[in-house]
């Protein structure tokens, strides 16, 4: 893999690029960089499961958490064709066990369309479910009991991504702004500081207390930062034109890593705002979509063009893992090593356990990586 340290002196040619909401796009990639060819690892049948549910036929999975129940947590919106515009956006809020069994609820969900980022659901600091509606924010108990609360501060734009904070808070984003909501339902949006139609996509906690998000318009290439009371700080000096920056997650070594959807590129950004970039092999045609920090102190990340699953150490190394085959637990029960075709994958996310869970299209709706990966393979 290449390590490149970008200062503002790199000129790069960048394809455009249209920033589709709710779906992953095809990234823009830059002209002209080295790229080193390696093998990537081919992840064995017996490290991960795809559970093929019956919800397949109907829903495709968006966001992903890890619940204070031992389970994982989805939003799903409908798959199949529409008779209605009302029918057209409807979706569900459930949980899926270790074992495959999913549970799903929707009474109580009045908005016509449920947030579909990857990053569009979250545990809470209050043990509940938080997710986005199209412009409301939606608790769910464990037991699936929901609750709506009014997202005012948004002026009708779509609700993007939900984390817990630091502060015992909800933070959001839209696409002009940024707030955060109480356990109690309290919303206080920000504006002032955020360079206007720059897209925020994900956010997270920092851990020097702030929250700290990503810009992902065309020619937005900024990671940011806001304090508990609404200070932003925008950082540019480092990011390479066109980098379509997507999800962001704090590391272990105290700096924020975040994917460059358009430059195919892995960043990190110190808490002082100093950008690191890599490059991982085989990227001509890539959409770094989703990030996660990991128990074994790397940093996950999922391509969702290749297929692929990879993890970076904190050093800049580049292991790759490729999904071509899987153990499969129908809806029956019954388990099979199967061949997957057309997989793409979306949300990552680590469970309590240490197991490396996913969302994906084509075969697969849910998976999971159970960790540690063979390399070399």
């Amino acid at each position: 893999m290449e390590k490149l340290i970008i200062r503002n002196a790199f000129s790069m040619k960048t394809l455009a690029c249209v920033v589709i909401f709710f779906a992953a796009s095809f990234g823009a990639q830059a002209q002209g960089d080295l790229r080193f060819e390696e093998e990537t690892n081919v992840v064995s049948p017996q490290e991960v499961t795809i559970f093929r549910t019956a919800m397949m036929k109907e829903y495709f999975p968006g966001g992903l958490t890890a619940g204070p129940d031992g389970n994982m947590w989805f939003l799903a919106k409908k798959a199949r064709k529409y008779t209605s515009a009302t029918e057209r956006n409807n979706g569900i809020v459930g949980k899926i066990t270790p074992s495959g069994v999913v549970t799903e609820y929707s009474k109580g969900i009045t908005e016509s369309v449920i947030g579909m980022s990857p990053n569009s659901i979250v545990t809470g600091p209050d043990g509940n479910i938080w997710f986005l509606e199209s412009n409301k924010i939606a608790r769910s108990t464990p037991d699936g009991v929901i609750t709506e609360f009014p997202c005012g501060v948004a002026g009708g734009r779509p609700l993007i991504s939900i984390v817990a904070g630091t502060d015992g808070n909800l933070w959001f984003t839209w696409p002009d702004g940024i707030g955060k909501i109480t356990t109690s339902g309290k919303v206080t949006g920000y504006h002032q500081g955020i360079t206007p139609s720059s897209f925020i996509w994900a956010i997270t906690p920092g851990p020097d207390g702030n929250m700290w998000f990503t810009e992902t318009a065309v020619n937005s290439d900024r990671i940011g930062k806001i304090t508990p009371d609404g200070v932003v700080t925008e950082y540019s000096e480092g990011i390479t034109e066109g980098a379509l920056s997507r999800a962001i997650t704090a590391g272990s070594d105290g700096n924020l890593w975040f994917v460059e959807e358009g430059a195919g590129r892995i960043g990190k950004i110190t808490v002082q705002g100093a950008v690191t970039e890599y490059k991982p092999s085989g990227v001509i045609n890539s959409a770094l979509w989703s990030i996660a920090s990991g128990s074994d102190g790397n940093v996950w990340y999922s391509d969702a063009v290749r297929g692929i699953i990879g993890k970076i150490d904190l050093e800049g190394k580049v292991t790759e893992f490729a999904i071509k085959s899987a153990t499969v637990l129908d809806v029956s029960g019954a388990k099979k090593n199967t061949k997957i075709q057309n997989f793409q994958t979306s949300k990552i996310v680590f469970s309590p356990d240490g197991s490396l869970w996913f969302t994906g299209t084509g075969d697969v709706s849910f998976g999971r990586l159970h960790m540690p990966l063979q390399e070399g393979m």
